[in-house]
């Protein structure tokens, strides 16, 4: 029989719904998302169905704006998985998109 382990995401990180793509699920943190490149920490996390396997994936290098302000939309399309930013006062969005490999 597998073991089974509970998962709780660190203080502070909240997830908004996830995005099934390429075999997992996959979340993307609403807070702190890129606020510091440089943290060992992941706010992008995968959950592969078949294994029953945590994992993370590289965060998309998404400008550290406000959150109140922000709007993120995480989606799969076309095998690739996307995120847009769109900030009310800025008239151009972010996008970014992501390869089955996790590359850009």
């Amino acid at each position: 029989m597998a073991s089974k382990q509970s998962c709780v995401p660190a203080p502070g990180m909240h997830f908004i719904g996830g995005v099934s793509w390429n075999g997992c699920m996959h979340w993307l943190s609403e807070l702190h998302t890129n606020l510091e490149p440089e943290s060992s920490i992941s706010d992008c996390l995968y959950f592969n169905v078949d294994e029953e396997r945590l994992g993370t994936f590289p965060k998309p290098p998404i400008v550290a704006r406000s959150t109140s302000v922000r709007i993120l939309y995480f989606w799969e399309s076309e095998a690739h998985l996307h995120v847009i930013e769109v900030c009310p006062y800025d008239p151009s969005p972010s996008v970014f998109e992501t390869k089955s490999d996790y590359t850009e």
